[in-house]
């Protein structure tokens, strides 16, 4: 009877209200404190740098220079097969088509089409060298 008398007391009963009031409150708003934990713990990522157009102009234009050198090398082997007297009109052209495409978004389809002329220009045959010397 002791201790009931004293749970009953006024100031028992107002600190016990300000704990139930509390918790209430706690479940009520635990969303919020965890997702200020979240926002300061991993911090949103921050824009891109500046640096990133630049890097990418820089790989942009290394990719036309080389495609622009295979164009090149690629003439430059069909002017020695036109040389030699094979008819490469047809390669030239494909050769010209392929340099058009190069752009970013069809870089790829020049380069496979470049190195397809490359693989068809004809080569004069070689003269053979017996090495081993003839037959006494």
């Amino acid at each position: 009877m002791d201790l009931l008398l004293r749970l009953t007391s006024a100031k028992t009963l107002l600190v016990l209200l300000v704990a139930f009031g509390g918790l209430v409150l706690a479940v009520r708003y635990r969303a919020y404190p965890i997702a200020k934990f979240n926002e300061w713990r991993y911090p949103a990522q921050k824009g891109s740098s500046p640096l990133g157009a630049e890097i990418l102009r820089d790989l942009d234009n290394k990719e036309h220079n080389r495609i622009e050198s295979l164009y090149r090398s690629v003439l430059a082997d069909l002017a020695k097969a036109k040389s030699e007297g094979f008819e490469v009109a047809d390669l030239e052209t494909r050769a010209d088509t392929a340099r058009s495409f190069n752009a970013a978004p069809t870089r790829a389809d020049a380069d496979r089409l470049l190195n397809e002329v490359r693989r068809d220009i004809p080569i004069k045959a070689s003269e053979t060298v017996d090495l081993r010397g003839s037959p006494p």
